[in-house]
């Protein structure tokens, strides 16, 4: 005999285990792109939810009458695609949210460069590095790296090929000239990395160091142009000199030495 109670109870279980996967993939696409923060919290809520929901959908007693496939079906699907449609309509898109980045000066020597806030990590020596990650609490990660010298083709090629190394990833694309601004008119290497995420890579001088900008994350393409384009530089550097330095790949300075 048919139960509408049980038959009733089955089909929202169904229906809560789609939105928990619908609450899964979100976790893994809007969430880590835009949300970082929230995306573990997210993930195992889903997955305690999806597994609480198992636990009860196998204690409906056996012989009882199962829903229409069509119902099971629509309860199994439906959810998980109206909780998707709904946060992404919701959400801002990667580009909305790079554009709406607060990006903020910061002085390095000779150099003023605008960057966004975040959970921060400096490193000082002969290569100084400062880690930003989780920009502006996106998927973000930007890294500047500084040493003294000048720029030298060779060696912004030779710190390129070693972050690609670190990645796993083919040999880095360089871009032209004309691609990234950094300043006005400051010289520059630039390079795109085709890695799990973009990765874009400019090397520039300033005063008597070198500086590498390191932008990582969906949002690369967006922001990394708008970091360059705030570079301040006092002095300007000199042109740069014909390269005499010859460093092996994977050069941990921005001007590819030692």
């Amino acid at each position: 005999m048919l139960s509408t109670g049980i038959t009733g109870q089955e089909l929202r279980l169904y229906a809560g285990m789609s939105i928990s996967v619908g609450l899964m993939w979100l976790s893994e696409t809007t969430a880590k792109e835009v949300w970082p923060q929230v995306e573990l919290l997210l993930l195992f809520g889903a997955i305690g939810l999806l597994a609480f929901l198992i636990r009860g959908l196998r204690a409906l007693p056996k012989d009882r009458a199962r829903p229409p496939i069509a119902l099971s079906v629509a309860a199994a699907v439906v959810p998980a695609v109206a909780v998707v449609m709904f946060v992404r309509l919701v959400a801002p898109t990667v580009a909305q949210a790079v554009d709406n980045l607060a990006l903020h000066d910061r002085t390095i020597g000779d150099l003023t460069i605008a960057l966004p806030s975040g959970n921060e990590t400096t490193e000082t020596g002969e290569t100084s590095t400062l880690r930003i990650h989780q920009a502006g609490g996106l998927d973000l990660s930007v890294s500047l790296l500084w040493s003294p010298g000048e720029l030298a083709p060779e060696g912004a090629q030779h710190l390129a090929d070693g972050i690609a190394g670190q990645l796993n990833a083919p040999r880095p694309i360089a871009l032209p000239d004309d691609a990234m601004k950094v300043g006005i008119g400051v010289p520059q290497r630039s390079f795109r990395i085709d890695a799990a995420t973009p990765v874009l890579l400019t090397v520039f001088a300033c005063g008597d160091h070198v500086f590498a900008v390191l932008v990582t994350g969906p949002g690369a393409p967006g922001v990394a142009p708008r970091i360059l384009a705030s570079v301040h530089c006092d002095p300007l550097p000199a042109l740069p000199a014909p390269p005499t330095l010859d460093s092996p790949p994977g050069a941990s300075r921005p001007d590819g030495t030692h």
